[in-house]
């Protein structure tokens, strides 16, 4: 049988495929043969730690046969590269432009196991003294790879081991590969929305026919919050100082903000709630044109600063209103699940749709449907869709909806991006997909490093948001 290097050169036809290696001894007459496995590098990419000699099993196998190959750790990625042969096609075909079909991303790796009698869990941090017989590695988007090095010199497991805990579970942002060796920057077509600049925004605004909201720099160099773009779009009966005073009581320091407008002059605005130490929800009535507090826990003088701050914003948010109509709060926290119970459903999901082997999957099978439902993915999925619907019907019907979350930026995100994609086609557009993540998710400062993991640190909450 002839191997097929990654670079079309051919390598000799002395290895042996193995099945069922567990009663089959190793063996090769050419051990030079797996020196010339190499992963295709990027610019700045290099090699860390590899093993050779390496099987990689399929997955729901019985880990009784697999491919043989060797297995490479780079600062960017954890490549497999097989002995088998390939076509000239498959040679150069990849998932993406990074990536072949045996690569995974390090910022990807979510878990690392050690194989045994009994399945262990490997700390980031800490480096293995032991052998490693064998290794499960579990990715962030559901993908597992099972390696045995049984058959590879003394040391590679090990070696490989503690590079992939090292290098996969970074501890600052400087250590991620794409700070170093990122690629030049192109700049987007015109007609891709990135909000960077005022310039955007006031084309959005013009765009969607808002009225009764201004454009201003009062996070300029960000002084009102640290996760918001440094111009924004606010009521105009909101001043400056107004909007400064008001961000201290909001979690994050981010009070109403506009997203989008209806030609009839409806608004979808976000904001994050109070500070955590305000336990009540207010209750607003108009009289005489004004919103009042009709009722709060006036405890002590701090529980209720905050609440009026609050209120005042809605007021401004209302008098925007072409109508002066009051606004609907939809407090997402009620219904939508939280980070937390987000990555909660994940994990249960990712272990019905990942079993480990054939043993699993059949115990699985037996009762998927129930074990689906109670991953509660599919719930959490039809609540912010059912939220999603209820806004755009709030704003369909000349309402302004205010959606309100702890925190401001992650099932906020969700929900504003489905409304908008429901209530108007150009988000349904390519272009108009890109502006709207670009706005709801980038500018309005999802905080991606921390939800996908991409930094290591255990007090953080991970989160497929």
């Amino acid at each position: 049988m002839l191997f097929n290097k990654m670079t079309d050169k051919r390598l000799t036809n002395s290895f042996k495929s193995y099945v069922g290696f567990d009663d089959e001894p190793f063996n090769t007459s050419n051990e030079e043969s797996f020196s010339e496995l190499n992963t295709r590098c990027l610019p700045g990419e290099m090699a860390i730690a590899e093993a050779e000699h390496v099987l990689m099993f399929s997955p729901v196998s019985e880990h009784k046969q697999g491919k043989s190959g060797s297995l490479i750790v780079t600062n960017f990625k954890l490549s497999f590269v097989t002995t088998e042969e390939y076509t000239k096609h498959e040679m150069f075909c990849q998932e993406n432009l990074l990536l072949g079909e045996h690569d995974v991303c390090l910022s990807n790796v979510d878990a690392l196991y050690l194989m045994g009698d009994k399945k262990r869990r490997l700390l980031p941090g800490k480096n293995m003294s032991e052998k490693v017989k064998g290794l499960i590695v579990v990715c962030k988007n559901m993908k597992v790879m099972t390696f045995s090095f049984k058959f590879s010199p003394v040391g590679h497991g090990r070696n490989l081991t503690n590079a992939l805990l090292h290098h996969a579970f970074p501890k600052r942002h400087q250590l991620l590969f794409a700070y170093d060796f990122r690629e030049p920057y192109y700049r987007c077509p015109m007609d891709v929305c990135m909000y960077q600049d005022p310039g955007e925004w006031g084309r959005e605004l013009a765009r969607t026919g808002a009225v009764g909201w201004r454009l201003t720099a009062v996070n300029k160099e960000f002084k009102m919050s640290s996760s918001l773009p440094e111009w924004l779009v606010v009521p105009s009966s909101a001043t400056d100082p107004q909007l400064l005073e008001a961000a201290r009581h909001f979690r994050g320091g981010r009070p109403p903000l506009w997203c989008w407008s209806s030609p009839r002059g409806a608004a979808l605005v976000r904001m994050s709630d109070i500070q955590p130490f305000i336990a009540d929800r207010r209750s607003i009535v108009v009289s005489g044109g004004s919103e009042i507090l009709s009722s709060f826990r006036p405890d002590t003088a701090s529980w209720t600063l905050p609440r009026v701050k609050e209120n005042t914003m809605l007021e401004t948010v209302r008098k925007s209103h072409p109508r002066l109509a009051q606004p609907k709060v939809m407090e997402l926290n009620k219904d939508v699940p939280t980070p937390r119970e987000v990555q909660v459903s994940f994990v249960k999901l990712r272990e019905l749709c990942a079993p480990e082997n054939v043993r699993q999957f059949w115990i699985q099978d037996s009762h998927f449907l129930s074990l689906l439902e109670g991953s509660r993915w599919l719930h959490n999925v039809s609540v912010c869709l059912a939220k999603a619907k209820e806004a755009s019907m709030g704003l369909h019907n000349e309402f302004t909806v205010v959606l309100q979350e702890g925190d401001g930026y992650d099932m906020c995100c969700v929900v504003a991006s489905l409304s908008q994609m429901l209530i108007d086609p150009y988000f349904r557009s390519i272009v108009g997909f890109q502006s709207l993540v670009q706005k709801e998710w980038v500018a309005l400062g999802h905080p991606f490093c921390t939800r996908l993991g991409h930094v290591y640190n255990i007090e953080t909450q991970e989160a497929p948001v």
